[in-house]
């Protein structure tokens, strides 16, 4: 018992107890994401804050449209972090997977011959 309560893996018992470990580890990076997004904001919004209004006025920026300007920057801060997760994923894919994929297709005119992958 104490040995499956400290244990860092514990294997699921059945496909819908693995289903529901991964809805729950979405559902807690989704949760880690949003708590991450509210205090970077906070944390911008401060030190914006702190600006006079004339190194406010050198940045680009006024005080009365802060906090419209911070998050329209931190929403497309995410959008390319987003971009740049999905680039990563396209890149992760294994070489093995891509020989597959290629020896899967076939030339028409000689079915029994397979593309080699380039």
């Amino acid at each position: 018992m104490i040995n499956r309560l400290f244990s860092i893996f514990v294997a699921p018992e059945t496909a819908a107890d693995d289903q529901a470990g991964r809805n729950r580890l979405a559902a807690l990076r989704q949760a880690y994401e949003d708590w991450r997004f509210g205090r970077d904001f906070a944390a911008i919004m401060a030190a914006f804050g702190r600006m006079s209004d004339h190194q406010l006025h050198m940045i680009g920026l006024s005080r009365d449209t802060l906090f419209e300007t911070v998050e329209d920057m931190m929403l497309d801060a995410e959008r390319e972090r987003a971009l740049g997760r999905e680039v990563a994923a396209l890149l992760e894919v294994s070489p093995s997977a891509m020989q597959m994929d290629a020896e899967a297709t076939v030339v028409k005119s000689d079915p029994d011959r397979k593309l080699q992958a380039a």
